[in-house]
């Protein structure tokens, strides 16, 4: 009687224990991946990477590396933000699936992996190729998984451009095909009390001369025709303005500056720096190019010349030298693409800053 009995529990058991594995295998994700690294032998190749390329709706970027400095091929070899690319790689080793998703190829858009290739594709193909030009990592970054429990990591869905079923992955990649995303786009500021002379020559011969004695003085216009006056108080003061948060968007060689029509602006400082500033318009785009030099008879004495006084209101302010040789080892050689609303300022010619004589009264008076 015993023994039926524990061969009843022992039939009890195996039922249980097979059970269990059944509804373990199938709660489990369907793939055997989960958890593996997207690209095992990424991180012990990331010293070969000698080249990235980002390629979307038919345009594709290369970012190239020569000996330590990475280059944005698009951009005439401009460098590029060593910083972000480290990122990317790294982050792209650190990948891990979690599940397989669709392959369905109609399903592809929904996740953000349908080929980067067709027009309107939200995807992005990346690759990371090494110095003989083969390829260490290739995917087709799609979109990041949402998630509404706080407790999960970043997620994104992702697929390799020769397999057809999509992946979620663990992980995150903030990846762009634009050139601007892969440099540092914020130059130099200079602020406007800073700010002495403007002399702006133009193409066609005019020029605009603006200056001040004081940093706490209004700008005036120095060249101003007979019979006229200069514009608003406010319209004048922008001017000083210019070389404030000077933030760009693309980037190419100075050179091709060369032989077209120019403006060339030139900043003076109170404190001896001279900007020089070259624009020109090149297929619709405005484009500047900045040059840095120092005035030695306006220079500041030496700290040890200084009074106690004058020490302590200088301290903090930049040594217009050290600027100036920082800024031209950054920008010299280069031209970059210039919001309007400052190329505009770079430009601005005389009219702009001047006006009839008396034409504010009479206006004035009209109105009333």
């Amino acid at each position: 009687m015993k023994s039926n009995k524990l061969i009843i529990l022992s039939l009890v058991t195996i039922v249980v224990v097979l059970a269990a594995t059944m509804m373990s295998r199938h709660r489990a994700p369907s793939t055997s991946l989960q958890k593996q690294p997207l690209f095992p032998d990424l991180l012990e190749k990331v010293n070969d990477i000698a080249s990235v390329s980002l390629s979307k709706q038919g345009k594709t970027l290369t970012l190239v590396r020569e000996d330590k400095q990475w280059l944005i091929q698009q951009s005439d070899n401009y460098p590029a933000n060593f910083g972000k690319i480290r990122e990317t790689v790294i982050a792209v080793a650190e990948l891990r699936i979690l599940a397989e998703k669709t392959g369905n190829p109609k399903r592809y858009k929904r996740l953000g992996v349908e080929d980067p290739a067709t027009e309107g594709a939200s995807s992005l193909l990346l690759s990371l190729f090494d110095t003989g030009g083969d390829a260490l990592a290739s995917l087709i970054v799609g979109k990041p998984r949402h998630s509404k429990s706080a407790g999960d990591k970043p997620g994104l869905y992702v697929r390799l451009p020769d397999t057809q079923t999509a992946l979620l992955v663990e992980g995150r990649l903030d990846v762009s095909a634009t050139a601007m995303d892969w440099f540092e786009r914020n130059l130099f500021s200079i602020h406007a009390d800073r700010i002495k002379h403007i002399h702006i020559a133009h193409a066609d011969g005019s020029s605009v001369d603006l200056g001040r004695e004081n940093s706490v003085d209004d700008f005036t216009v120095d060249n101003l025709p007979a019979g006229m006056e200069m514009q608003s108080n406010v319209v004048i003061s922008r001017m000083g303005t210019m070389l404030e948060n000077i933030f760009v968007d693309n980037v190419i060689n100075a050179d091709k500056l060369t032989g077209i029509e120019q403006t060339v602006t030139t900043v003076r400082t109170f404190d001896g720096l001279i900007v020089s500033i070259v624009s020109a318009e090149i297929d619709g785009v405005n484009y500047s190019g900045f040059g840095f030099s120092v005035d030695e008879k306006a220079l500041p004495p030496p700290a040890d010349e200084n009074t106690e006084e004058e020490a302590t209101a200088s301290s903090g302010k930049p040594d217009p030298v050290e600027e100036a040789n920082t800024l031209n080892k950054t920008l010299s050689g280069w031209a970059y693409a210039i919001p309007e609303f400052k190329y505009e300022l770079f430009t601005r010619k005389l009219e702009q800053l001047s006006r009839k004589a008396g034409s504010e009264d009479k206006k004035s008076n009209d109105d009333k």
